[in-house]
């Protein structure tokens, strides 16, 4: 006879983008076995394309919602989207797309997920 015991590990937010897991408490995008960090500004650019996903987010929106009253070029924002992809690449494609002269699109299926894990023990 075997005794089976399920017990909740964590519940936090995450998404899922296709195959990849965004964990927002954890800052980290993980794909299979891979992981990366993300820096809060990284996360924080990550999340308004989370939030319309497969829309045009125009340039001046992440100017404004992630560097605020600061002055920044548009090869600062490039690098930023360039290190975002950069947590993608197991995927084999860019997840964050320029739309020239207007913005950047995320492609991708994007899910809510509670990140509920069980931890299953047996015991004989």
């Amino acid at each position: 006879m075997i005794n089976l015991k399920i017990r909740i590990k964590e519940n936090r937010m995450r998404y899922r983008i296709d195959d990849a897991i965004v964990d927002i408490q954890k800052r980290r995008v993980q794909i299979g076995r891979n992981k990366s960090q993300l820096s809060d500004l990284s996360l924080q650019c990550l999340l308004i394309f989370i939030e319309q996903p497969n829309q045009l987010v125009l340039k001046e929106t992440l100017l404004q919602r992630c560097w605020q009253s600061m002055v920044v070029s548009d090869e600062v924002l490039k690098q930023r989207i360039y290190l975002i992809n950069q947590c993608f690449l197991p995927l084999r494609y860019r997840v964050i797309k320029n739309i020239r002269g207007k913005g950047y699109i995320l492609s991708g299926r994007v899910r809510k997920s509670y990140g509920i894990e069980l931890l299953w023990k047996y015991f004989r």
